[in-house]
């Protein structure tokens, strides 16, 4: 069931939402990247990753990441790039490794002072270097490889990135150390159940006194869990991150490697949604966010919007991977947006954060359980594309049914003319004040569809803003 509802989990589209909203699926999203594709089953008969040493006391860490976060760039430093691509340069590395490496510090050192960039040029050499062993993550049992293994063959797993961004942290004189613990990769959040069996490595680094959370493994590649091929996908969405966003996906065996305070436990870990890196850079939770969020037949949740970038909230049910349609309302406030979502029936949604990538495409970057006991018949029309702000549809929130009556109701903060749109008929809909407009209609037989546009000027021209389609 696990792979029959990754197969139907989506990217949005701006076709689906305009065009196609009584479509019942939409097309493959891209699969976020995560660590190990092999089932949790297979990969806790494997030894656990084992650290260089545990911590004997608490590794303090920054509460201002301000200087460290100028090096998430996405864009990998030139000189690490150019090294790595040098011809010389590669006929060093298989033939010695350890004239390679020594070389690549002696580069490092010579192009900066500067500690957070030190660092960020070993996390680049180390994300670029190495590709992920989608292969050898198959076996019962993983090799153990040695750093220069991991550099001949530019081949390894978690535990080898953690090993070789430490050897060359060691090299520079870098304190470093290898964490091993638990991460949540792949699509779905945690649930109570769930085995926290250490499955993967990473590193924490000493800058100023302050100690950091490096993950080369996600900084350097994504997998496809149900081809379990391994793609390049260099990102510095793990490099420095703070503590208090890098718990939502890491659990390190040894609570003195969580960099945040109050230190959590196993259980308050598993109640944590998986929240991607890009979560944090546009969101702010407003109202408390679970794993598994219990309700009766409603949902609510509200997000604080840190930039421009549009963000639609979407709901699958989790038994047949299918998009819920017509029963999830986002309002946006100034910088609020406000979600509600209804449940069609009881049973179990994942609910998904997603971001605009550009044009029609969309990215998640948080995901979450609704589990509902009853359903609820309220029912959204399909929002649209338009400059309106504020918006608010008060009513009607059931299926329109052809040859029957409803009383049209919607708030809009920045727009003066509102009409509806039935069967090519055009009724203006009337100003009772505070943005708000009223207005009855009653449907006729054969209608598909009703639309609610808005202008500044009473004959300027109309933008949609939702659509209702009708049940004939």
């Amino acid at each position: 069931m696990h792979n029959r509802f990754i197969r139907t989990f989506f990217v949005l589209t701006e076709f689906f939402f305009f065009a196609q909203a009584s479509a019942r699926m939409l097309a493959p999203f891209e699969i976020p990247e995560f660590d190990d594709p092999v089932p949790t089953e297979v990969r806790t008969t494997r030894s656990s990753p084992t650290p260089t040493k545990y911590a004997l006391e608490k590794y303090p860490f920054s509460s201002d990441y301000k200087e460290a976060y100028r090096y998430r760039t996405n864009v990998p430093n030139a000189r690490i790039v150019s090294f790595i691509n040098n011809v010389e340069n590669e006929t060093l590395r298989i033939n010695s490794p350890e004239k390679y490496l020594k070389a690549l510090c002696q580069m490092i050192n010579f192009s900066t002072k500067n500690p957070f960039e030190k660092v960020k040029m070993v996390y680049d050499a180390t994300t670029l270097l190495l590709d992920y062993d989608t292969e050898a993550v198959k076996l019962p049992f993983i090799p153990v490889q040695t750093w220069e293994q991991i550099l001949v063959s530019r081949k390894t797993v978690c535990e080898g990135y953690a090993d070789f961004f430490k050897k060359i942290c060691d090299m520079l004189n870098i304190p470093c150390e290898k964490v091993p613990g638990f991460a949540q990769g792949g699509l779905l959040p945690l649930t109570p159940n769930k085995d926290l069996t250490a499955n993967h490595a990473w590193n924490i680094v000493q800058i100023n006194n302050f100690w950091y959370n490096i993950d080369c493994t996600w900084g350097s590649s994504s997998a496809d869990v149900l081809t379990q091929t391994q793609k390049k996908k260099y990102s510095t969405d793990w490099l420095f991150l703070n503590g208090d966003y890098f718990r939502y996906t890491h659990f390190p065996s040894d609570s003195n490697f969580q960099l945040a305070s109050p230190k959590i436990n196993e259980e308050q870990f598993k109640t944590l949604p998986r929240l991607e890196p890009s979560f944090f850079d546009k969101l702010k939770l407003i109202t408390p966010l679970k794993s598994v969020n219990d309700i009766e037949s409603t949902f609510k949740i509200k997000l604080q919007k840190k930039d421009d970038t549009k963000i639609q909230v979407l709901f699958y049910d989790y038994n047949s991977g299918y998009a819920v349609q017509n029963k999830t309302l986002q309002n946006q406030k100034d910088d609020t947006l406000s979600v509600t979502f209804n449940a069609p029936q009881a049973g179990t949604y994942l609910g998904t954060v997603m971001y605009n990538l550009e044009g029609n495409a969309y990215r998640g970057c948080a995901y979450f359980f609704v589990q509902a006991k009853n359903s609820n018949n309220i029912q959204y029309p399909v929002p649209l594309k338009s400059s309106a702000k504020d918006v608010e549809i008060i009513s009607p929130l059931v299926a329109l049914q052809a040859d029957s009556t409803y009383d049209f109701k919607v708030k809009v903060s920045n727009k003066k003319y509102l009409i509806l749109s039935c069967n090519g008929k055009i009724t203006r809909m009337k100003s009772e004040g505070n943005g708000t407009f009223t207005q009855r209609l009653t449907i006729p037989r054969n209608t598909q569809s009703v639309t609610i546009s808005a202008s500044d000027t009473e004959y300027g021209q109309y933008e949609g803003l939702v659509k209702y389609f009708i049940e004939n």
